[in-house]
């Protein structure tokens, strides 16, 4: 069973797989586009479009949880290493990880309007998930 105090770490810790799981999905599409000789290794080019636009959704869904995972992963390690136990704490945690895998998956399923307006609902509870952490935590390092 997790406990409150757990529950971040466990937490980070789902979310990190996740950016994982997203990181190997990029280079295995790239295998077979280029095993399939539908592209050379030369025509990734960092920063710019390549690929289907179900192959670019995922790339940008991992660069999107990497960029996150380090805000989290900071909040959460300064919530855990003040000492902060509130259940809400975990509680955000948990709802960070829904709405970043509901992000993801919306990402890669459409670039439709109402994805876009989706994820950014997504991205939306995220940070504000964040502030409550942050906030939970310079409250309690202030007690």
């Amino acid at each position: 069973m997790i406990n409150a105090t757990d529950t971040p770490l466990f937490i980070v810790t789902i979310f990190a797989l996740w950016t994982a799981l997203l990181a190997v999905i990029v280079p295995i599409w790239r295998i077979v586009l280029i095993t399939s000789g539908l592209y050379r290794v030369s025509d990734f080019t960092p920063g710019d479009a390549h690929g289907s636009a179900l192959y670019w959704r995922i790339n940008r869904a991992h660069v999107n949880a990497v960029e996150n995972l380090v805000v989290f992963a900071a909040l959460s390690v300064a919530g855990i290493a003040s000492g902060v136990t509130d259940v809400l704490f975990g509680q955000l945690c948990v709802v960070i990880m829904i709405a970043r895998i509901a992000q993801s998956l919306i990402h890669i399923a459409s670039g439709a309007s109402l994805a876009i307006t989706l994820r950014f609902v997504a991205f939306f509870v995220q940070i504000l998930c964040y502030f409550g952490i942050g906030i939970l935590t310079l409250s309690h390092s202030a007690a």
